[in-house]
């Protein structure tokens, strides 16, 4: 666990690799959905790579975007954005939100063959709301 700087109320859990990849490798997924480019995102690009599994980027927010609202070191939001390219580069696919994500990433350097749109949407014929009183 790791304090980070300037965020007293706000600690880094880091989570052992080995059992981690251990517990993935005992569930036997077909695919590896990963959502951040953070830690825990790293462990299942690491994960996918290791078991030989297919691994799937979601490219649901734009660090970019929020780093250079708050972080206006262009050198650092560079850095990071260089990171982030990288990253998603090692992904079997990357689903994004939008066509207008897609030209756009692939105007910043991402693979726009490895890109599909994904839709946030609930699919009620899976996943029906209970009526109050009900039990599943």
């Amino acid at each position: 666990m790791f304090q980070l700087p300037g965020h007293d109320d706000y600690s880094l859990k880091v989570p052992s690799v080995l059992k981690s990849i251990e517990l993935i490798y005992q569930y036997n997924p077909d695919e590896i959905f990963i959502s951040t480019p953070g830690p825990l995102g790293l462990l299942g690009l690491l994960a996918s790579y290791i078991l030989n599994v297919k691994n799937i980027g979601m490219f649901n927010a734009d660090f970019r975007l929020q780093a250079s609202e708050v972080i206006k070191d262009e050198a650092i939001v560079n850095l990071l954005e260089n990171y982030i390219r990288s990253f998603y580069s090692y992904m079997n696919e990357i689903r994004v939100p939008s066509k207008e994500t897609m030209l756009s990433l692939e105007n910043r350097g991402y693979d726009l063959t490895k890109m599909k749109v994904f839709r946030e949407e609930i699919d009620s014929d899976l996943f029906l709301p209970l009526k109050a009183g009900e039990i599943f």
